[in-house]
């Protein structure tokens, strides 16, 4: 649809792209593969569920360069949400939410 736009709309146009992932780390290429190696096309927010990021593998999230990424891990094997963000938006991170709700449920 992008290259059907005019060029001054799609370089205005705002565009997101979500995919139930079943965990980052395992299929990522797959991700990676299908957004960026066939397309001159680059979406603002890239959202992500089911990641499978835990407390405990966060520091293995790939890095998608041009992109900020910000999550919310899972306390179960599955679940995790996450966002790549491109670097061109300016955006503010209003609560992350995860810790009231250990606090509800814990």
């Amino acid at each position: 649809m992008i290259n059907s736009l005019p060029g001054k709309e799609a370089k205005e146009s705002f565009s997101i792209f979500h995919n139930n992932i079943r965990s980052l780390r395992s299929n990522f290429e797959n991700l990676e593969e299908y957004l960026f190696s066939n397309s001159n096309f680059s979406f603002d927010l890239i959202g992500i569920s089911e990641t499978k990021i835990t407390y405990s593998n966060q520091d293995h999230i790939p890095v998608v360069p041009g992109y900020n990424f910000e999550y919310v891990p899972t306390p179960l094997a599955a679940g995790g949400v996450g966002m790549y963000i491109s670097n061109t938006l300016d955006y503010k991170i209003l609560e992350k939410i995860q810790h009231r709700l250990f606090k509800l449920h814990g």
